[in-house]
């Protein structure tokens, strides 16, 4: 789950693409994942949400290094496997992957301080608006972050983060 949620931070990729992910859509060279396809619940394999989500998503060093790991130590780990197999060599099921995600949020909440708030359970897709919000923050230009997560519009994306650029602003 650890590379999995770590390509989420990092990738901004829907549950629905990481899933579809084969080890032939990542170019470790060019540090470059190649977003072509999603698998939906019912497992159907589809095309992205929009046009626009067919893409090529860049990476960083340490997420290559660690999706290099996890294809070492993959059963399955040719060009056309998913990158999160289960031990059929199938995708991993989405109520598998919210089972854990669940699990390690409660490990986590069971030594959060007594008399303190506790934080809500984030959602998975969460993690894909972590990315985006760091992308922005950090100054990336939102044109290139719409193209990155496969919105249709930047109108889309502005719409969604306009509370980044309201805080710069009062931020100063």
């Amino acid at each position: 789950l650890a590379t999995m949620i770590g390509l989420s931070m990092l990738s901004g990729m829907r549950l629905g693409e990481q899933r579809a992910l084969t080890w032939g859509a990542i170019d470790f060279v060019t540090h470059s994942i190649a977003v072509t396809k999603s698998l939906r619940a019912n497992n159907v394999l589809a095309k992205p949400k929009s046009e626009a989500g067919i893409r090529s998503i860049p990476i960083s060093s340490a997420l290559v290094k660690m999706l290099q790991e996890t294809r070492k130590a993959a059963k399955f780990s040719g060009v056309a496997d998913a990158v999160f197999a289960n031990s059929l060599g199938n995708a991993t099921d989405p109520g598998t992957i919210t089972r854990h995600w669940i699990k390690l949020y409660d490990e986590a909440i069971a030594t959060w301080p007594k008399g303190q708030p506790t934080p809500p359970r984030p959602r998975w897709h969460d993690l894909r608006h972590f990315c985006t919000s760091v992308w922005l923050e950090s100054g990336m230009q939102p044109k290139a972050v719409q193209s990155f997560i496969g919105h249709e519009t930047i109108d889309m994306t502005m719409r969604i983060y306009a509370h980044i650029f309201e805080n710069a602003e009062m931020n100063g």
